[in-house]
């Protein structure tokens, strides 16, 4: 049994198994027993913490903002959008219904992404 150290605390592998040509690791907690599984496994044999993925998109979207009085295109995440959304005082998460369809408008924006 090799013991190991992942996020601090001490686990052992329980099972390894490859999934389209990436290998995975199911680890067990030695403290509690807890299972902590779909742990991706480097070539190196060292475990990848799923948690700590960094999203990079390679290409930006562009995200067309309307109102009754104008249109603005931004690129979609960027600093300007961010800027524009603090600036209009908009719920981000309302934003976020807004681009996946789920709302049509907020505070009388509508906003669509242009691939």
């Amino acid at each position: 049994m090799r013991i190991l150290k992942f996020r601090g605390t001490k686990v052992t592998v329980g099972r390894e198994y490859k999934v389209g040509g990436v290998h995975y690791a199911n680890l067990i907690k030695l403290n509690s027993g807890k299972t902590i599984k779909g742990v991706v496994v480097n070539g190196k044999g060292e475990f990848i913490d799923p948690e700590k993925k960094e999203y990079k998109q390679e290409t930006k979207d562009k995200l067309r903002v309307t109102s009754k009085d104008s249109t603005t295109v931004f690129e979609y995440p960027s600093d300007d959008f961010t800027e524009f959304v603090a600036k209009k005082e908009l719920n981000t998460i309302m934003v976020g219904n807004c681009i996946s369809g789920k709302q049509k408008t907020h505070k009388g924006y509508s906003f669509e992404l242009i691939k």
